[in-house]
């Protein structure tokens, strides 16, 4: 999927380039950015957290994904948001996985994920 990435200046940074993709899933999940060497939603995070509890009620998981695929970091190393740039190169890769997966839903996380969307 990321083949046919824009390389910006975070690009390199995907800690889960090849991941295949299932067109079983009923549902997307769509976070803001990667965690550092996580998957997308990881368990361990809040957000990951809750999204397993809820795909566990409903008995079958969904596809996970982040609006920008590597993670950015600050001149510290320190995971910061995504910046109108990061996320613009990135989108693509986010409508490419959408057409792929073709899922019932897309459940889009937080409001920086909402409003670039939107």
């Amino acid at each position: 999927m990321m083949t046919d990435c824009i390389h910006c200046d975070i690009a390199g940074r995907y800690s889960n380039p090849d991941t295949k993709i299932s067109n079983t899933y009923d549902a997307l999940w769509v976070g803001i950015s990667a965690k550092i060497r996580e998957e997308p939603l990881s368990e361990t995070t809040n957000t990951g957290k809750l999204v397993k509890q809820i795909e566990a009620a409903c008995g079958k998981p969904g596809y996970k994904t982040n609006l920008v695929k590597c993670p950015p970091v600050d001149k510290n190393g320190k995971l910061r948001y995504p910046n109108q740039a990061e996320i613009d190169c990135c989108f693509k890769n986010l409508l490419a996985e959408i057409a792929e997966v073709k899922p019932k839903v897309v459940i889009l996380l937080g409001e920086k994920v909402c409003s670039a969307v939107e």
